[in-house]
Parts: C-alpha cells; sequence; structure tokens
C-alpha cells in the first residue's frame, strides 16, 4: 500500500535548520466497550470510536484527515494491530487504506488487552493491557504479531512504535530492537509515569540502547511550592490557546521535537461508552483547526514531519535533552472551564 503524494512532502524532507520539529500523531483504536466486563452483554465497537459518523459525515478520522490536508501537515497515524483477534482484518484495513490515501504515514500501536480475544471469541487470558512488565520476548511477540498484521493489510513495515496507554520499560525497547523497529513515541510522563528515571522524558528524543525514543510532549500547567502538575500535549487535554502558546514557548526555548497527541474519538461527543449517540465535538474540532493552522503558517519556525521521515533523520543527529516546559497557569484555569462547560453541554 503506497501513500499518495503530498503537498508538504518537499517541506519534511528538508533538514530542521534549527526549527522545531512538530510531530502530529494520531492514535487509530477500537473499543473493548464493555466487552470484558459485560461479556455476552456487549461487544467491542470499531465504527464508532474510529468514524464517528453523524449524519453520514465522518466527524473523527475523516474530520482529522480534512484538517490535515487542508493546512497542508503530515502526520503518523500509530495503528493498533492486535484488534485483529477480535474484529479479524477488514476494519482496519479499510481504516489503513483511507490514511494511506491520504497521503500520510502509518506507524503500529500495540494493545495487548485485545489478546484476550481469539477468532472474535473471548479466550480467558489475563485482562492487561500494559506493556510495561511483560518482558522482552514476550513483547518482541506482540510487535511481530502486530507486523505481520500490517503486512496482511498492505502497510509498509513499521519503523516507530507507540504503545498503549504509553505504558513502557526498557523490555519494550529490547525488544524493538529484536525486530529491527529503532524509533518510539511510547513515553508521555503526563499520562504514564514510567518506573525508571532513565524514561522520564517530557521533550526531545533519547537514545535508549539501540532505540530512539521521543516522548509525547509534556509540560507544566501549573505549580504550587514542592509541586509541579504535567499536562500532555493533547488536543483534548489542553485549549487551543494553550497549546500554541506551549509550541511557541517551546520555539523561543530552542526545544527541538515536540509530539502532539490526538485520537479521533476525541472530535465526537458520544452518549456512553456505547456511542449510543453522537454529535460533532466542535471545542476539539475548533482546537485541532487552530493549531494545524498555527504551524503551517509559520514554516520559517516549525518543522511539521512525520515518523516515517524522523526514523531517517534521527539516527545521524545528537540527542535532545528532555527541558522543563512551561505552560500558563492562567491559559489553564481558561481550559479547566472550557472543558467542564463542553462536557456538561451536549450542544456545544
Amino acid at each position: 500500500m503506497r501513500r499518495a503524494p503530498r503537498r508538504c512532502e518537499h517541506r519534511a524532507m528538508r533538514s530542521a535548520a534549527g526549527r522545531t520539529e512538530v510531530l502530529i500523531t494520531v492514535d487509530v483504536e477500537f473499543s473493548i466497550a464493555g466487552a470484558l466486563t459485560h461479556p455476552g452483554v456487549h461487544a467491542p465497537l470499531w465504527e464508532e470510536p474510529v468514524h464517528g459518523r453523524v449524519d453520514g459525515r465522518s466527524e473523527g478520522l475523516g474530520f482529522v484527515l480534512e484538517t490535515l490536508a487542508a493546512a497542508g501537515l503530515p502526520a503518523t497515524f500509530f495503528v493498533e494491530a492486535l484488534n485483529h483477534r477480535y474484529f479479524g482484518d477488514a476494519p482496519m484495513a479499510s481504516v489503513c487504506r483511507q490514511v494511506a490515501a491520504a497521503g500520510q504515514d502509518i506507524q503500529l500501536h500495540l494493545h495487548p488487552v485485545w489478546t484476550c480475544f481469539e477468532h472474535g471469541r473471548r479466550n480467558g487470558g489475563v485482562v492487561d493491557d500494559a506493556c510495561a512488565g511483560r518482558g522482552a520476548t514476550a513483547m518482541e511477540a506482540l510487535l511481530r504479531e502486530g507486523m505481520a498484521s500490517f503486512a496482511r493489510w498492505g502497510v509498509a513495515p513499521p519503523v516507530a512504535l507507540r504503545t498503549g496507554g504509553l505504558s513502557v520499560d526498557p523490555a519494550v525497547h529490547e525488544a524493538m530492537r529484536r525486530v529491527g523497529m529503532r524509533v518510539s513515541s511510547s513515553v508521555g510522563i503526563a499520562i504514564a509515569m514510567p518506573r525508571e528515571p532513565g524514561l522520564r522524558i517530557a521533550t526531545g528524543r533519547r537514545r535508549l540502547g539501540d532505540v530512539i525514543e521521543a516522548p509525547v510532549t509534556s509540560f507544566g500547567d501549573w505549580r504550587l511550592p514542592g509541586r509541579r502538575h504535567l499536562r500532555p500535549l493533547q488536543v483534548s487535554a489542553c485549549s487551543a490557546r494553550e497549546a500554541i502558546a506551549v509550541l511557541d514557548a517551546a520555539r523561543r526555548d530552542g526545544i527541538g521535537t515536540l509530539v502532539l497527541l490526538t485520537h479521533p474519538f476525541e472530535y465526537v461527543k458520544a452518549d456512553g461508552f456505547r456511542y449510543a449517540r453522537m454529535r460533532p465535538n466542535r471545542v476539539n474540532q475548533s482546537r485541532l483547526r487552530a493549531i494545524c493552522a498555527h504551524v503551517a503558517a509559520r514554516p520559517g519556525e516549525f518543522d511539521a514531519i512525520d515518523f516515517a521521515t524522523a526514523a531517517a533523520r534521527w539516527p545521524a543527529l545528537p540527542d535532545e535533552p528532555s527541558r522543563d516546559l512551561r505552560g500558563s497557569a492562567a491559559l489553564a484555569l481558561l481550559r479547566m472551564g472550557e472543558n467542564a462547560l463542553n462536557d456538561r453541554v451536549w450542544a456545544m
């Protein structure tokens, strides 16, 4: 499956030349949707959390692809590859075709909880979605299973990994080395703090053995005496003004690499975990549009790339140390109010 040409290809392949790299990442995953806690009552879902169709329009994946295309920006879609154990190959293969047709990068995402199923049935396995704690041999098996899914789906072999829930330990990187993968974005200290101090990186990129780890960006949104609160650079977690302020602060401070996280389901409001009713999440949609427009309008400051480009570029570059990136407490308060209102008002 080849990617279609995209308008930003020439810009993404140039050297960063002192600009801040911005990697927009979209985790595409299906939902267990109560199938493990209420077996026989609920079944997993894929169409609703990925496409989020409202009045025939995809307000999830379709909206994300349209927004990126309008801004002329690349992104990496970390596609979950163990869900075939329940759904078979057809659903996610169709998603990959849509992403590839839009000229976007596809890399590997793993949620081990799907190993609780086999051929669409519960297999009695232990419910555990963590990649950390499995050991290198078990992780290697999951990586190879995910890579085999990509091969069946017609997707090029992945060069980058994101673990489910940003659960990671050194054994994950060792397993990556064994299968020939060299780039990871599986750390996000504002979401899941690793046990190992060497993995507690907020920005930049770090060589960990043979693997380069580029974490989902975390920043401090407020601080009290003796305590700093961390926030991920994620669309549903930051207002547009807050995310743009973080991007600009990183640029001013000389931070070289930022990774933004989002998911298709962030752009849909759902009435419960079974997606009984849906409507567009206009607040989050406006955030993504604003962030993309800001990055696209400043090619001299930001270098928008995907992980395929990064995997080719970074091995020849030195590590970029993790930096303490600070947001604004005032913007954090405004975002808290915006999120609270958005959560409570269905029509927003």
